[in-house]
């Protein structure tokens, strides 16, 4: 399974979204962008409504999103939902940075 990388500049800091191409499986604050990495669909999407949380238009994640097409369960145990439902993002692999929390 290929993991896709996305980032996004924001006013606290850069944050990391990492997805297959079908779903969101990370989301951390780094310091620094992957020299290999290599975005998608699910990471653009992702980080159009990353953007919109921190302008102040979104309040949850996923639906639409595309985050999940398949409607397969994520990794955190719960099934993406219609738009405009909570859909959590799942940690990956090693601690690399810090969860996005409000």
């Amino acid at each position: 399974m290929q993991t896709f990388y996305g980032y996004y500049d924001s006013p606290i800091g850069l944050v990391e979204i990492g997805a297959t191409s079908e779903e969101v499986i990370s989301l951390f604050f780094v310091e620094k962008r992957r020299s290999y990495a290599v975005s998608n669909e699910v990471c653009d999407e992702a980080i159009r409504q990353v953007s919109e949380y921190f302008d102040g238009t979104r309040t949850e994640f996923g639906g639409s999103s595309g985050a999940s097409p398949s409607g397969r369960r994520s990794r955190t145990g719960t099934s993406p939902g219609p738009s405009g439902t909570r859909t959590p993002c799942a940690r990956s692999g090693p601690p690399t940075g810090t969860i996005l929390s409000r």
